[in-house]
């Protein structure tokens, strides 16, 4: 395998998983592997990715994207297509530690093709806790404030794709205030 440290602050990785087999890359945000405070006292924010495991999506259209290099980890998740498109949201459901207050932090990857007005809403079962909307044409590449809450485990943050633009599905964050 070969590892490289690039100029934007990634980190190129090249791999076999056996002989003969083709290379793999995988392009990791060095701020990723380094980021998070130890606000619980036993390790980062919690974060949930469009990769991770409590990351879920409704509605048609979903894919991947890599167009630009602003995402966290991986790459991002788009509802691919322009126009406004309300049945596709994706769900952030963050594995909390506990009840509390948590500032929520939202990052994607800003374009001009984005929707000016995203709709982000927490949700502690049908129960809505916020709503507010984001400019995803700027702001990108950043961990975007969107507010501090009362949050239990089992909240979740939905992005919804109701706003022209394509939407981007990449990670949010819950930094953990105080009980």
């Amino acid at each position: 395998s070969n590892m490289q440290l690039a100029p934007d602050g990634t980190i190129l990785v090249a791999y076999t998983t056996g002989p003969g087999d083709r290379f793999s890359v995988v392009r990791f945000n060095l701020e990723w592997l380094t980021d998070g405070t130890d606000s619980f006292g036993d390790g980062p924010d919690v974060v949930v990715d469009d990769r991770s495991s409590g990351y879920s999506e409704a509605g048609s259209g979903w894919a991947y994207g890599l167009s630009t290099t602003d995402y966290w980890a991986l790459g991002y998740r788009h509802d691919g297509s322009a126009a406004a498109n309300p049945g596709s949201v994706a769900t952030f459901t963050p594995a909390l530690p506990a009840s509390g207050t948590y500032r929520v932090y939202a990052r994607w990857s800003a374009g001009t093709n984005r929707p000016d007005a995203a709709p982000i809403t927490l949700r502690r079962g049908t129960t809505t806790i916020a709503s507010l909307t984001v400019d995803q044409r700027s702001g990108g590449g950043q961990w975007n404030l969107l507010g501090t809450y009362s949050l239990s485990p089992g909240d979740v943050a939905q992005l919804s794709a109701a706003d022209a633009g394509y939407t981007i599905a990449d990670a949010f964050r819950f930094e953990y205030v105080g009980p």
